[in-house]
Order: C-alpha cells, then sequence, then structure tokens
C-alpha cells in the first residue's frame, strides 16, 4: 500500500507543474533531483515518503478497525 500510494504521488507531478511552476511539493523535489543527477538524495527522499505514507496508512487502518469495533 505504501509503495502504490508513493508511486500515485509520483504519477501526479506532471499535473502539479502544469497547474503551478512554484509550487514544491515532495514528488516534485524528487523529480527534479532525478533530473539534476542526484539519485543517491532521491532515493533518500523517496524513502522517507514512501515511510510517511507507510505511517499514515497504518493510521488510517487503525482508525478503521477502531471504527469497526465500535459499530
Amino acid at each position: 500500500g505504501a509503495i502504490l500510494a508513493f508511486t500515485r504521488s509520483l504519477g501526479e507531478v506532471g499535473a502539479t507543474i502544469a497547474i503551478s511552476t512554484d509550487v514544491m511539493t515532495v514528488p516534485v523535489y524528487i523529480t527534479q533531483l532525478i533530473k539534476d543527477g542526484m539519485y543517491s538524495e532521491a532515493a533518500i527522499c523517496s524513502i522517507v515518503l514512501i515511510c510517511i505514507c507507510f505511517v499514515f496508512m497504518l493510521m488510517v487502518r487503525a482508525l478503521v478497525n477502531r471504527g469497526r469495533a465500535d459499530a
């Protein structure tokens, strides 16, 4: 799930840049690092983003399971 959320966020870079070129989101930043040839920095940012996605997915799962237990 975390990998899917990560790839989805990178897939939306084109839409973000098309709407506003001044916005610097993490996926846009990762894409810029790759264009600049800074692959190790892009990998570190990608790992951090995957970890953040994973934590949020766990939080959502816990909230859903708690909601089911209350019903």
